[in-house]
């Protein structure tokens, strides 16, 4: 069946938002599966104060993965992902799988109930109604939320950045190995984080926006990373390299991504940890910092002194500045003097004249 995670994979989180309420507003119609060598099927979807869009969609034999795909609408002749159209047809191909599969397990259940009323086991009874309880609560959506937590270091002459989650609802767990969650959640498997909580990554939902970016983010990545892996060695698990920007708990990030980041985050705070020193709570704001020096007189010499210098570059363009309780997004012109500034000061901050 096609799970949750394979029809995001397929689109931008504006498509797929899209797509899910044209399925839910019932706009999807003349639905059919096509004669075909794989699992086809087509539909038309109705747009409003427009001509309805011909969606197609082609998948794998065992329906769990999408083939191929198209649209007679604008925004399909030129981008790659697939448009909302596209994603309300698989809306209505999961729900046709689910309906099937609900079939044939209600078959084999009044198949067991016949047998167990047969030989009237009590016992059998009460199994049948955990059973239904079971299959009446399927296909209902978990609510989760992820935290990120941002790490800088310096290593030998440069400085690496990455991402680490926590995962859950009331109660948050650490994401000891993001690897092998993505391979469940591609596979619809379950993950055990602690005794309250196991993730059913088929029916997995995040509840705000800012764990939908986070998501999204990692989903893209492992994606291509898995796409590019494949294409160059003909391995499905690029993310799971050292290469990757999947290592255990790590999320590499690169500039653009740790940008991609703040601008998800906004002024919401987060969780910062920068080399030895302990975590803590920083928000982003785009504001260029004020730099304090000190000049002073030693009697014939002098010195000149960076006075905040805990001002921290987080890209190689001075971009992006972690100082005083902050990340400050700097403007273009000042980042590239800032950069000129920071440069000028060795290690300890200080520049000593004869």
């Amino acid at each position: 069946m096609l799970k949750e995670i394979t029809i995001q994979s397929l689109a931008t989180e504006a498509a797929y938002a899209r797509g899910c309420r044209d399925y839910e507003a019932g706009l999807v119609r003349d639905f059919q599966e096509k004669i075909s060598f794989l699992p086809s099927y087509e539909a038309l979807i109705d747009n409003e104060g427009q001509a309805s869009s011909k969606a197609s969609v082609a998948l794998s034999r065992r329906g769990d993965s999408v083939e191929s795909y198209s649209c007679d609408c604008p925004s399909a002749a030129v981008h790659l992902e697939a448009c909302h159209h596209v994603v309300a047809l698989l809306k209505a191909v999961q729900s046709e799988q689910r309906e099937q599969g609900n079939s044939r397990r209600e078959a084999s259940r009044l198949s067991v109930k016949q047998e167990l009323q047969r030989r009237d086991y009590a016992a059998g009874e009460r199994m049948l109604r955990i059973f239904d309880a079971a299959a009446s609560e399927e296909g209902a959506p978990q609510l989760l939320r992820l935290e990120p937590h941002l790490f800088v270091q310096n290593l030998y002459y440069r400085r690496i950045c990455w991402l680490e989650f926590r995962i859950g609802q009331q109660k948050l767990y650490v994401m000891r190995n993001l690897q092998d969650f993505m391979r469940y959640a591609e596979e619809g498997r379950e993950m055990k984080f602690g005794k309250d909580l196991t993730v059913d990554t088929a029916h997995m939902r995040f509840e705000d926006g800012i764990s939908r970016g986070l998501w999204k983010m990692l989903l893209r990545t492992w994606k291509d990373e898995a796409g590019e892996r494949e294409e160059r060695f003909g391995l499905r698990y690029y993310g799971a390299g050292s290469g990757g920007s999947f290592n255990q708990r790590q999320f590499r990030m690169s500039e653009g991504r740790i940008l991609d980041f703040l601008d998800l985050m906004g002024n919401r705070e987060f969780l910062y940890t920068y080399g030895e020193e302990g975590e803590r709570r920083i928000k982003t704001i785009h504001s260029n910092p004020h730099f304090r020096i000190e000049v002073e007189d030693h009697g014939g010499a002098g010195s000149i002194r960076l006075v905040n210098e805990k001002l921290v570059p987080l890209d190689n363009d001075c971009r992006m500045l972690y100082g005083e309780g902050f990340i400050y997004l700097l403007e273009e012109e000042f980042a590239r003097e800032a950069k000129l500034l920071l440069g000028a000061f060795p290690k300890e901050k200080c520049v000593y004249m004869d």
